[in-house]
């Protein structure tokens, strides 16, 4: 369908709080956790090995955690790749430091070897959308906002 203009006009701005949603979407202060995505993420954060201190990404994103987040059907690698972002900002703010690109690419080699068998594109693609969603992804899987 082309586009057309109804109104010659600039497009108002409006306070986003000042949108009225409708009752089939969930209000926009809802977090992710509340949306109903069907994942287990309270599963997800607790799966370090020995006394819960998990000092490496290798303990943390154990591959217990990576295959809990992985696509278990086609078209969901978009969903899986933004949760396995969110897992990496969980062991980022359980360790206090950022995470580095070795284990930015350990986190990404175990999700991509659970995934191949879902995957329509290349291994180059998923990991530039990997890099993406952990740029904007904002809260870990542990945290509630």
């Amino acid at each position: 369908m082309l586009y057309q203009f109804v109104v010659e006009q600039p497009a108002i701005t409006i306070a986003y709080r000042a949108i009225s949603w409708p009752e089939c979407i969930r209000a926009p202060r809802a977090t992710e956790s509340k949306r109903g995505r069907g994942v287990r993420e309270d599963n997800v954060v607790s799966l370090c090995v020995g006394d819960g201190n998990c000092d490496s990404i290798e303990e943390f994103c154990s591959v217990h955690a990576v295959a809990d987040i992985a696509p278990t059907d086609f078209h969901q690698n978009n969903a899986s790749l933004f949760k396995l972002s969110r897992l990496v900002l969980s062991y980022e703010g359980s360790t206090g430091h950022q995470a580095t690109s070795r284990e930015l690419r350990f986190v990404f080699d175990q999700w991509s070897q659970l995934a191949r068998p879902f995957w329509r594109h290349t291994r180059d693609h998923y990991w530039a959308e990997f890099l993406e969603a952990y740029s904007y992804a904002r809260i870990g899987l542990n945290e509630i906002r």
